[in-house]
């Protein structure tokens, strides 16, 4: 029961709970007036049979407080605004302390510390039910494909094209926009993950098409949570990519599955300093993870290595990219198309992102663009197509004017082009050599038996045992002039003397070749059924 003992002679904050400060310091006279408040609805105060009553200057009650809490010697009043409307508003006074610099920060602190502990508590629970439901009996399994970067989709798309085939799976494909910009926070690139998808035939919903001001994808879950999904792939693991709607928590109420986004896990680690946490295994997302499909055993012991929690849902299944990759050789394609009908040679040049701080390390295109422009300009008898890993050109927007200065000068020469987006098995066998500073190419391209150049920036994260013995089938070197008179010397004498390196990792690459997605979906249906 609060007395006129409670509240008199005291002095607090006059708060709501979302942390807005409605009067800074306000008194309760023994006249019963209130001081400092600053608006009629605080005029007055009384106490009632149901508390402590704020009474506006007609004395009509506005404000009644019905529970207190203690913290740290303070009290604390939890009170209801009176009139009536759609949305219930809490109001608090919280006691002015001397250890209470500023109110406002300390409840905002509090109610942001205590919201974020029941939402993660909640997902936690909503994604423990959803392990101990039984799968769908009187529909086949819907799954769900998040895709936010049609560049990787080929890391899916063969399960998803199985899962068509299948008659107990139902598969359905949802775009998103993502961040690139760090901690910018620019979300971009649904429209062209509409438009890739479209291309491909692959039949998708958007419910995430339209951006708030701020760039959230507004109702964007709802829309996701309404088509009921039973399974939910996501291509990547860093939640800053997402929008926060689709951070790995908030999927809890399906069984969240991963597929690696790269061929292939070449890295000790991702900072050139070392992590903090294993992010290859143990980031938020892989422990919340029902499945990930790991490529090979020697994975699958690495991030069981690394894993908080042990990695038991990891299973080995091949990888479908690979298996596509390996199929795409016999259908080649190449964007360039000489006036002359003359076949000259082809090299793809696919830098990384990784352009500047102490993050992997790898990226060297500000080191070797005006090189590479200056080699298609002087040798008509090469093209080169310029395949970029998916984030460097959002990265490149922090350089005023650098990109579009690039890419005019790229686009307008008769023997360059440029190649974005998913399914590009079909250019790298079209082409003759490659030339990469990045990670993934160095598993992927080893597949089609071609001269593969690493333009190694010397400071970048450290390679793993799989990652050496990648290294032992290309050719390293420190710039453009080397990557050249490499080429140069192969297209004379047609020698690439890391060429018989490849035979054992082709079969390292390959554990179960062409069955990657297959694999998959046994193994979902195998986890369905015992978890039925």
């Amino acid at each position: 029961m609060i007395t006129k003992d409670d509240v008199v002679a005291r002095t607090f904050a006059f708060l709501r709970t979302d942390g807005t400060e409605l009067a800074h310091q306000l008194e309760l006279l023994p006249n019963g007036t209130i001081s400092g408040a600053g608006h009629p609805n605080e005029t007055f105060w009384d106490i009632t049979p149901d508390g402590l009553a704020f009474l506006n200057e007609n004395g009509i009650a506005t404000t009644l407080f019905s529970r207190t809490q203690q913290r740290g010697g303070q009290t604390i009043f939890f009170g209801t605004y009176c009139p009536s409307g759609s949305t219930q508003i809490v109001h608090m006074l919280w006691e002015w302390g001397s250890s209470s610099p500023s109110i406002q920060a300390a409840i905002e602190h509090r109610l942001v510390k205590h919201i974020d502990r029941r939402i993660h508590d909640l997902g936690q629970t909503l994604n423990l039910v959803a392990r101990k439901l039984p799968p769908p009996t009187r529909r086949p399994v819907r799954v769900l494909f998040l895709v936010h970067a049609i560049e990787t989709w080929d890391s899916l798309m063969d399960i998803y094209e199985a899962m068509r085939a299948a008659p107990d799976f139902e598969p359905i494909v949802a775009t998103l926009p993502r961040n690139y910009h760090g901690e910018k926070c620019i979300f971009e690139g649904e429209l062209a993950n509409h438009e890739g998808l479209r291309r491909l035939g692959v039949a998708h919903i958007r419910p995430a098409a339209e951006l708030s001001e701020t760039g959230e994808a507004e109702n964007a879950l709802d829309i996701v949570k309404a088509v009921s999904p039973d399974i939910i792939f996501r291509q990547s693991p860093w939640d800053a990519d997402f929008p926060a709607a689709f951070c790995a928590a908030a999927l809890g109420f399906a069984r969240l599955c991963y597929v690696p986004y790269y061929g292939f896990n070449l890295l000790e680690h991702y900072n050139v300093k070392g992590d903090h946490c294993d992010l290859y295994a143990d980031q938020g997302f892989h422990r919340l993870c029902w499945r990930i499909y790991a490529e090979s055993d020697v994975t699958a012991r690495r991030m069981q290595m690394g894993s908080a929690r042990g990695g038991d849902n990891v299973v080995v299944a091949g990888h479908p990219k690979l298996d596509r990759l390996w199929n795409a050789r016999e259908r080649p394609a190449w964007p360039i198309v000489a006036a002359d009908g003359v076949r000259r040679f082809r090299v793809i040049w696919a830098p990384h992102h990784s352009i500047r701080g102490n993050w992997l390390g790898f990226g060297r295109f500000l080191q070797s663009y005006e090189a590479m422009l200056e080699w298609a300009r002087q040798d008509a008898n090469v093209e080169i197509v310029l395949k970029p890993h998916p984030a460097l050109f959002a990265k490149l927007r922090d350089e005023p004017g650098l990109l579009d200065r690039f890419l005019h000068d790229w686009r307008v020469l008769p023997n360059t082009a440029l190649v974005e987006g998913g399914d590009y098995g079909p250019l790298l066998a079209g082409s003759d050599a490659m030339l990469t500073d990045g990670i993934s190419f160095l598993a992927e391209y080893q597949l089609f038996a071609k001269p593969l150049v690493f333009l190694d920036s010397a400071h970048h994260s450290p390679f793993n045992a799989i990652g050496l013995e990648m290294l032992k089938a290309v050719c390293r070197v420190d710039d453009v002039a080397s990557a050249r008179v490499f080429l140069d010397e192969f297209r004379r004498t047609g020698n690439d003397p890391a060429a018989p390196a490849r035979s054992d990792i082709i079969e390292t690459l390959l554990p179960y070749p062409g069955q990657a997605a297959q694999r998959v979906l046994e193994d979902l249906r195998a986890g369905l059924s015992i978890e039925g």
